[in-house]
């Protein structure tokens, strides 16, 4: 499942955006002692669930995707894949230590104390508890 958060959210942005994304993930993760996956599957966090779960299972999914014979896509799901795995590893330490992020397009909410801004994304940078 992180693989595709990361392939849906920041498929198309630099590896800088897929990494923070990843991070997001496992930030949440850490502060609310839950799984990648309980926290990719709360309700309204990721805008790809709600429409790729009405479609498909994730697994199937991702299997299409890495059988795509776009080279944009193949690189774009490897590359996810890769951060994914890495940021899964047992010892790996986010660079990034926010728990939000969302397109730029969405503006930057108020509480945004310190957004770091990448590709079409703004991520918030202050941890919260």
């Amino acid at each position: 499942m992180l693989t595709l958060t990361i392939y849906y959210e920041a498929g198309n942005q630099p590896t800088a955006c897929k990494a923070m994304v990843a991070d997001t993930v496992i930030n949440r993760m850490a502060q609310r002692k839950l799984t990648a996956e309980q926290v990719i599957g709360q309700k309204n966090q990721f805008e790809w669930i709600p429409v790729l779960l009405k479609q498909e299972k994730p697994y199937k999914r991702y299997v299409k995707l890495i059988r795509d014979k776009n080279p944009m896509t193949k690189q774009a799901i490897g590359e996810s894949e890769r951060l994914a795995k890495r940021a899964l590893k047992k010892n790996y330490v986010p660079l990034y230590s926010g728990t939000y992020f969302q397109s730029k397009s969405e503006g930057v909410p108020k509480w945004y104390a310190n957004p770091i801004y990448c590709g079409d994304l703004v991520f918030d940078n202050s941890s919260r508890e």
